[in-house]
């Protein structure tokens, strides 16, 4: 009697991949989009996230609050240098397993200062104050950069005062980064942009030249002069309601809000590249 084969075993479906392009600053306002898009692409059930960064820096504050939920998050994390990655941006570039950069690009590390919005009193304590949440915060980043790197604390935290300047080839000797390449966005990539203003736009590549952007999410900081939005796609009109049904759908409206200002705000800065 001839021996049956065994069935073929179950075809292993794809791992679904989102991609998001992050060029801005780390602050308030572009971390919320950044974290917008990640609860996003969770919900429509992405497990791996392609994040490419090119970033000045920004507040140590939201730079690792988004390095630690993307760490927590469920999701398998690749994290790009498109062009510049300085000071919290490289603790946001540490969210990654994988850690690529392309050629032509460079990463900065240097050490934590705050600034004050104008002119400011400060007595003893509140001076002891500033000291110890530079330190704290200085300690959390040589902390998460030297995890990610194999290198210890004292390694780090020598070579952000020493403000070191890595290019693709010796940040791969350092640790921070796994391999070059050039190569960052298929053309049919389910990509989101965070921009310099922090507007957020979704699509694809091969979709952006002249076609209609949708933008879920528009932020104007105050007396900013927002421009146009681009022309939207109609959205047709939802089915009517069965009757005893549950109510139509409405679609929902573009988000646009101000920020007020902060008089007098702390903030602890790892340097906007400077």
């Amino acid at each position: 009697m001839a021996k049956t084969s065994p069935p073929p075993p179950p075809a292993v479906p794809p791992i679904k991949e989102g991609y998001v392009r992050f060029m801005a600053p780390v602050a308030a306002e572009s971390a919320t989009s950044l974290l917008r898009i990640i609860d996003k692409k969770i919900a429509q059930g992405v497990k791996r996230l392609h994040l490419l960064i090119s970033s000045p820096g920004g507040t140590v504050f939201h730079g690792i609050s988004v390095c630690n939920y993307l760490r927590g998050a469920p999701l398998e994390v690749y994290t790009y240098n498109f062009g510049s990655v300085d000071s919290v941006g490289v603790v946001l570039f540490c969210s990654g397993l994988k850690r690529f950069s392309v050629p032509h690009a460079r990463f900065l590390l240097h050490g934590v200062r705050f600034n004050t919005p104008g002119p400011m009193s400060f007595d003893e304590k509140s001076l002891d104050e500033h000291l110890k949440s530079i330190n704290i915060d200085q300690f959390n980043i040589a902390r998460i950069v030297g995890d990610t790197c194999g290198k210890t604390v004292k390694q780090i935290t020598d070579c952000m005062n020493a403000r070191t300047t890595l290019n693709p080839d010796q940040a791969k000797r350092f640790g921070l980064v796994h391999s070059i390449r050039s190569e960052l966005v298929p053309a049919n990539a389910d990509l989101d942009i965070v921009y310099e203003d922090s507007m957020i736009r979704s699509g694809s590549p091969a979709a952006f030249p002249g076609a209609p952007m949708l933008m879920p999410f528009q932020i104007r900081l105050p007396g900013q002069v927002m421009p146009a939005p681009s022309p939207m796609a109609p959205v047709p009109p939802a089915p009517p309601a069965e009757p005893g049904g549950p109510a139509a759908y409405t679609a929902p409206q573009v988000e646009s809000y101000t920020l007020s200002s902060r008089v007098g705000h702390y903030t602890s800065l790892i340097g906007c590249g400077t």
